[in-house]
């Protein structure tokens, strides 16, 4: 597959109903990621056409692996643009960390 088909078949992947990664969503971030599997990733997207947005998929492992060495390659996409893969081990830190400092 080409990196316009992963991405376009990454798209269609169930959503993470977040607006972006911010602390006032931290609590509805942990809601999703209970329910999300170890090995799974989120990938992060970002709309820059009009309104900027962000957008957030669920993966399997395979696809979240491919989609990180596609952005460590700096292939991007066009609109959207990935911009992060997370793993859920990483957004747990990330959330954990805040609610601490």
């Amino acid at each position: 597959m080409n990196p316009r088909e992963i991405y376009k078949r990454a798209l269609k992947d169930p959503s993470f109903n977040i607006d972006a990664i911010l602390p006032s969503q931290y609590g509805n971030i942990e809601k999703m990621l209970e329910k999300t599997a170890e090995d799974e990733c989120i990938s992060e997207w970002k709309h820059g056409m009009g309104k900027v947005g962000y957008e957030y998929h669920i993966h399997q492992q395979e696809i979240g692996c491919i989609l990180q060495s596609l952005l460590e390659q700096g292939i991007q996409g066009g609109n959207p643009k990935l911009i992060k893969v997370y793993s859920k081990k990483e957004l747990v830190d990330l959330i954990q960390g805040a609610l601490r400092a």
